[in-house]
């Protein structure tokens, strides 16, 4: 994976605005927008876990929780006739984040 010097995080207003998320959130959210934006999100929690300083577990646990609740959508690619996982792509869901902050 190409390295690039760290700049920020920009945050997406449709983001920042939305009400019952909390920061830590929201920049996860901003940093799978950000990767995904040209290409797929396919980052793992190590790289979540070092850039917003939590543990791989919280990662975890609020990457499961941002999908349960629409905010992400999550695809597993396997390896080829097995069940090892190659990557995980994430993709933040526009149209649920748009509706969140028309409703608020």
């Amino acid at each position: 994976m190409e390295t690039q010097e760290f700049k920020g995080i920009w945050i997406p207003k449709e983001i920042c605005n939305l009400k019952n998320l909390g920061w830590t959130e929201k920049l996860l959210l901003s940093e799978v927008y950000t990767l995904s934006y040209q290409k797929e999100c396919y980052a793992n929690n190590e790289h979540f876990s070092a850039l917003l300083s939590i543990t791989k577990e919280s990662v975890s646990r609020i990457i499961s929780k941002l999908i349960r609740i629409g905010y992400l959508n999550s695809e597993i690619k396997y390896k080829e006739n097995t069940k090892q996982v190659e990557r995980r792509i994430l993709k933040v869901n526009w149209n649920f984040v748009i509706n969140k902050n028309d409703n608020a």
